[in-house]
């Protein structure tokens, strides 16, 4: 075709009669000529989802189908379009009122909006849909919608059924527009029909049953009631066999299942088996079940009772599920009960009047008086009685031992208070006695005949032989007598010794009764059962057991029981106690004497023949009873206890304390006394082999750290030794101080072995030797170098060096690049030279100072090197210019409380002019006391503040100061000295200088602690192991300390020897640490050895 055709076509088309048939219900406004064109109308099929405009098939009820046309504008348009599709086609509703405007897919140009106007609407058989198209521009869509078949729509007729195009204002349409949708090819679900039919036993046979008077269920789902024709229709199932069960009777009980018929459905009892098929035309099924009303169930119940009543107006009260049926029942009588139909039921029985007791019988029922019965159902029922027989008692007669007091005694039992059964029993008998039902009784015995004597027995009655409540008919029960024979009369004898062992362990008694001996002999607190004839009189006494019994020794007493002339009867027991009272024990009284105690803690533990007696030690004064055994000899000694060293006191003991005492009842008096020893003394003395550094050193002795005695000096038999007394057991150290004039910086000083250590006792002693030995003087080496670089010919020798302090030798000397050395006594010093033409000066830092101490040293390097050419000549006239500068040092810094303190001054004019009027002042800190001072020039004078008159400083020539200084307190000090001259100061900022020292707190000499060397450092759990532990003190092994090793199980002590070991065999009992220590010294370092087990304990020390 032509697009000049196309053209024509879609005017004819607009101006057709039919594209005016229907408007919308708001005015729309529309173009003169419909520019908008409807084509190409399909359905999807199925199951290959493709798109058609032919038949639409194999669809199933209930599915939704999915259309499509298109919309083509060739310019801005608007229109309306309705979508018809068959609502009912006469016979069945085939589409259901349901339409989804589905998505617009823009083909080319600009999409429609389309959206539902009205509907779906009913019109004429068909559902219609108005929908409004609006273009913007021109363009082409294809506008998707859906549809729903109904779930009839398989029993629709014919294949007329459709979804068509109708274009309204502004549409035109072209090609096909109706998509047929037939109802023969779609595919219908099947439906299951269930009827109901009753027969209700009024001769009309099986009828319909009313609505709701049953329901049924699908394969197991809900109940669904009959409606008012009788029926269930199960429709759309699924295809398959389904299960189809009914429920009771919903309105009257009685009914039951008789039979089923049907169409695809088949029965087994009261449930269906229905079979369908879905299809163009579905398989259904129909199933009719029937009921017939029957009569309820039946059970007839009789009473038996094989032995007759055990009273004739018993009765019997039948109960169905525990309630009653009917009247009472007697032996012989009948009941019908009638059970609930389908469900469980019991017949039992209840006592049905007040003389029947069911306990009289033994009750069994048969098998029909329980289960289930339905409609139409009976049964038998048996219920049987058989009464019991008349309750019974056994007695048993029993006698212990068997054959009783006497081998003809008898026993004639008794029931409440009468004799029963015919002849008495013997022991071991018994007989059997028949009771009324529920009657009391009281089952005992009296005396059978002539030769039994009840009283000879202990009688026991069993629980049975008694019984208020009586036993009922089938009951049984025992009742035992039992008598016991009583024993023979006894008294039970007892030996009671004060104390308990009495005189001798040998000592034994002989039991007598009415003079007569009975029994062995027996020992302090020993007993002898004495058997006696029955009512015999007795009397209970003693004499000596054997050889070594002397009764004379005891004070001896009976007890009531020991004596009984009426005697006992069979079954009475006595007691009878012989008390024997030993005398008193020899004894020894100990008197406790001593004026002083080495310590407050001391006791005096008595011994007895080396063992500790007394409950507690004595103190000095105390006194102790100390029993000794009689006969035998004695001695009375003492131990250490509390804090005692008996190596501390002289010991006497008096005549009393050893010896004999014959008899219990002697005594002795034993003095003990003890004699304090004097205490520890250390010997000290004061050896110099070298002289004293001043005649006024002395040296002060100390012990750990504190002052004893006067101060000591050298050389002089009067004055070189002191005795120092120490704590007994408590280490001690001798160690000293300045005094006088002293600075033992200038000495070498040692201490022999006894001036450190223990003294364990009184009375023991040491000596110690300190001895000061004078260092060397001190010494300055000179050395005096020569530089010639600038054409200089000196040398060393050409210059003269001078040496200004205390004592120097030699004082002038001729300078040596080797050195020179000379020799001083402590102070201060300088070195100086004269000046040589054509060199210059310079002296290293050695060359002033101070050498405080016998044994210090210092080198001083004075060095000249050559000028090139002589300095200019000073300016003419004008005053003289000096620079004079000074520095302080300090030694030792820090320094302790009270020792020595030195400043040393250095003075040096580093301007060409000489100095004169040279004056140094220096204020001394508060906290420091002087104690000299001295200088290389000059002289001082005063002592705080001091000041030396110098005099004149030549250029470069050096002054030393020498200050000696204790300070007082701890803390910081600092001292502070100016040099002044005449002449003019060129730079006064060098003509100050200061110290700043810190001072520490008192003086504490080093203390001595003991060094402990262990081997090994582990043991083993359950080992034995030789532990050894070397002591020493400064490097000195030490004797006879003691040395205590603990831990968990283990404590070992013991003293070292000469080499200061002390040696131990441990055995390791548990994993853990054990400690080293020497109790009565400091030890430099705690040692622990490990003791290992299942695991290894770190090791420390």
């Amino acid at each position: 075709m032509s697009v000049v055709a196309v053209l024509v076509l879609m005017a004819i088309g607009a101006g057709s009669s039919s594209a005016m048939r229907f408007v919308t219900s708001s005015p729309r406004h529309f173009t003169a000529a419909p520019v908008i064109t409807a084509k190409q109308h399909e359905g999807q099929q199925f199951p290959d989802l493709s798109y058609t405009s032919g038949n639409i098939t194999t669809y199933k009820e209930g599915d939704t189908i999915n259309f499509r046309f298109d919309l083509t504008a060739t310019d801005t348009s608007t229109g309306q379009l309705q979508v018809r599709f068959t609502e009912n086609d006469g016979t069945c509703l085939f589409f259901d009122n349901y339409f989804v405007l589905g998505a617009t897919e823009n083909v080319s140009g600009a999409s429609p909006t389309v959206a539902v106007a009205t509907g779906p609407t009913a019109d004429s058989g068909e559902w219609v849909v108005t929908l409004n198209i609006d273009f913007a521009a021109a363009g082409e869509a294809i506008v998707n919608y859906q549809l729903k078949l109904s779930n009839q729509a398989g029993d629709c007729n014919g294949s007329s059924q459709h979804s068509r195009l109708s274009p309204g204002t502004g549409v035109s349409q072209t090609g096909q527009q109706n998509v047929p949708v037939p109802a023969n090819q779609i595919i219908e679900l099947p439906s299951i029909t269930v009827a109901k039919l009753v027969d209700r036993a009024d001769g009309a046979g099986f009828v319909a049953a009313s609505a709701g008077e049953y329901c049924f269920t699908l394969d197991g789902g809900t109940c669904t009631p009959i409606d008012s024709s009788g029926q269930v229709v199960f429709a759309k199932v699924t295809d398959g066999a389904h299960t189809i069960t009914e429920s009771a009777n919903l309105a009257q009980s009685g009914y039951t299942f008789d039979s089923g018929t049907g169409t695809n459905c088949t029965f087994s009892q009261g449930t269906a088996t229905a079979t369908v098929a879905q299809g163009t035309t579905a398989t259904n099924a129909t199933c009719t079940f029937k009921n017939k009303l029957t009569a309820p169930p039946k059970v007839t119940v009789t009473k038996s009772c094989p032995q007759g009543a055990a009273d004739a107006d018993d009765r019997f009260q039948i109960q169905l599920n525990g309630s009653n049926a009917g009247t009472a029942l007697a032996c012989g009588g009948t009941v019908d009960v009638n059970p609930t139909a389908g469900q469980a039921y019991t017949i039992t029985e209840v006592a049905g009047n007040g003389t029947t007791n069911l306990g009289d019988y033994t009750s069994s029922s048969s098998g029909g008086c329980a289960g289930t019965l339905n409609f139409g159902g009976t049964n038998t029922c048996t219920i049987t009685n058989t009464l019991k027989a008349l309750p019974t008692v056994t007695v048993t007669k029993d006698c212990d031992p068997n054959a009783g007091a006497d081998a003809d005694d008898r026993f004639q039992f008794t029931n409440n208070g009468n004799n029963v059964a015919a002849d008495p029993v013997a022991c071991e008998g018994s007989r059997t006695i028949t009771l009324q039902p529920g009657a009391a009784f009281n089952f005992d015995e009296v005396a059978g005949n002539g030769t039994t004597t009840l009283a000879d027995y202990t009688k026991t009655r069993s629980g049975g032989c008694t019984d208020s409540d009586g036993l009922q008919r089938g009951e049984t029960g025992t009742c035992t007598i039992t008598n016991t024979l009583k024993a023979a009369p006894t008294v039970t004898v007892t030996k009671d010794c004060v104390p308990n062992g009495g005189a001798d362990a040998s000592d034994r008694f002989q039991i007598t009764n009415n003079a007569g001996s009975t029994g062995e002999p027996i020992a302090c607190e020993g007993t002898l059962l004495l058997t006696l004839q029955r009512g015999a009189s007795f009397d209970i006494n003693e004499v000596a057991g054997n050889g070594t019994t002397d009764l004379t020794n005891y004070t001896e007493s009976r007890s009531a029981g020991c004596t009984d002339a009426d005697g006992l009867q069979r079954g009475e027991t006595g007691t009878c106690t012989i008390t024997n009272t030993l005398k008193a024990a020899p004894t020894v009284t100990v008197n406790k004497v001593c004026q002083i105690k080495a310590g407050s803690g001391d006791r005096f533990q008595v011994k007895l023949n080396d063992s500790n007696v007394g409950q507690s030690p004595l103190d000095c004064g105390g006194s102790l009873d100390v029993a000794v055994t009689a006969g035998s000899a004695y001695a009375i000694t003492e131990g250490a206890a509390g804090t005692t060293d008996l190596a501390n006191y002289t010991s006497t003991l008096s005549e009393g304390c050893s010896g004999t005492l014959a008899n219990f009842g002697d005594t002795a008096t034993c003095t003990i006394t003890n004699t304090l020893k004097s205490a520890p003394k250390v010997s000290v003395t004061k050896l110099c082999p070298n002289g004293k550094a001043n005649q006024g050193d002395l040296f002060q002795v100390k012990r750990n750290g504190t002052n004893v005695g006067t101060p000591l000096d050298c050389g002089e038999d009067a004055n070189d030794h002191t005795d120092v007394t120490v704590t007994a057991g408590v280490a001690y150290t001798i160690t000293e101080g300045a005094a006088g004039t002293s600075d033992l910086a200038n000495y070498t000083t040692t201490f022999s072995e006894g001036c450190s250590g223990t003294l364990a006792h009184f009375g023991d002693s040491a000596r110690c030797t300190i001895t000061n030995t004078l260092k060397a003087a001190p010494k300055l080496t000179v050395i005096k170098h020569v530089v010639n670089d600038n054409g200089g010919t000196q040398n060393a020798g050409n210059f003269t060096l001078t040496v200004t302090g205390s004592s120097p030798t030699p004082a002038s000397f001729a300078g040596s690049e080797a050195g020179t050395v000379v020799t001083l006594q402590p102070g201060p010093y300088a070195v100086n030279e004269a000046a040589v033409s054509g060199y210059s000066t310079s002296k290293s830092a050695g060359c002033a100072g101070s050498l405080a101490h016998f044994g210090d040293t210092a080198t001083c390097t004075v060095t000249n090197d050559d000028v090139a050419a002589p300095p200019p000549p000073p300016p003419p006239g004008g005053a003289p210019e000096i620079d004079l500068a000074i520095t302080k040092t300090d030694s030792p810094d820090p320094v302790s409380v009270g020792a020595l303190l030195t400043y040393t001054l250095t003075v040096t004019n580093t301007k060409g002019d000489t100095a004169n009027n040279v004056v140094v002042t220096d204020s001394l800190p508060s906290a420091v006391t002087f104690v000299s001072v001295s200088s290389t020039k000059g002289s001082c004078t005063g002592t705080n503040p001091i000041s030396c008159n110098i005099g004149t400083v030549a250029f470069n020539e050096l002054v030393s100061i020498m200050i000696v200084v204790r300070p007082s307190n701890p803390g910081t000090i600092t001292n502070t000295a100016v040099v002044t001259g005449r002449e003019h100061e060129h730079d006064p900022s060098n003509n100050t200088a200061s110290a700043t020292t810190l001072v520490q707190g008192a003086f504490v000499p080093p203390s001595v602690c003991y060094a402990l060397t262990v081997t090994p450092r582990t043991l083993t759990v359950g080992r034995s192991t030789i532990v050894r532990v070397v002591v020493r003190e400064a490097g000195k092994p030490v004797k006879g300390v003691r040395v205590i090793i603990t831990g968990r199980g283990v404590t070992k002590r013991t003293n070292t020897n000469a080499g200061g070991l002390a040696r131990f065999v441990i055995m390791g009992r548990s994993p853990g640490i054990l400690q080293i220590r020497v109790p009565s010294h400091a030890t430099c370092r705690t040692q622990r050895i490990g003791v290992l087990g299942v695991f290894t304990p770190p090791v420390t020390g």
